[in-house]
């Protein structure tokens, strides 16, 4: 095995590594608001990240990074970051990125992955089930037909406590998955504006 290119880790590959671990895939110029082009290819060459391409019709090539199984564990060890978004197509995740890297740093580290919001979905089932059973094998069921989905992410404002809820909606996108989105904040009880 070669021997690593990165020795130290520093604050900066906390937040580059940790917005990838958020979003699925990260362009670079996104990374770079972190750290140098020599950083991203050394987390390449440790196989920390890879990088991916995606061709568009028209031509346009998207290149985005995605956390390896090593970056996962590196995360994990380093900084506790748990809970990773599962990576899906570059061009949905680069959605979820373009929300996260518009958010103040605040709202960052507030962040939810699907993954947390899932857990979150379990949590809320399990209370369900002692308070009504009929409902939790009906919510259940739900679920098992896929009328009922979580949402991409989430983060809250801390001034004003309101957490907000977010998905990235592409052309695959029907009526019937966005009232299985809507069908989750009701069953989570959140208030919506």
């Amino acid at each position: 095995m070669a021997k690593p290119k990165i020795k130290n880790l520093y604050n900066r590959d906390r937040l580059a590594l940790t917005s990838i671990s958020k979003c699925g895939h990260v362009r670079e110029s996104e990374l770079k608001n972190f750290i140098a082009d020599k950083r991203i290819n050394n987390y390449v060459k440790d196989n920390l990240v890879t990088r991916e391409v995606f061709n568009k019709n028209n031509g346009e090539q998207l290149v985005a990074y995605k956390l390896t199984k090593e970056g996962k564990k590196l995360l994990e060890r380093e900084w506790g970051v748990k809970n990773h978004y599962n990576a899906q197509s570059i061009n949905h995740d680069l959605g979820i990125s373009n929300k996260y890297f518009s958010l103040s740093e605040d709202k960052r580290e507030t962040w939810k992955t699907e993954t947390e919001l899932r857990q979150e979905l379990e949590e809320k089932l399990q209370e369900i089930k002692t308070i009504d059973y009929e409902r939790y094998q009906e919510i259940n069921r739900m679920l098992e037909e896929k009328l009922i989905s979580t949402p991409d992410g989430a983060y809250i404002d801390k001034e004003t406590g309101i957490e907000t809820y977010f998905e990235v909606i592409t052309n695959s996108y029907g009526q019937t998955e966005i009232e299985a989105k809507e069908r989750f904040i009701e069953i989570m009880d959140i208030k919506s504006y």
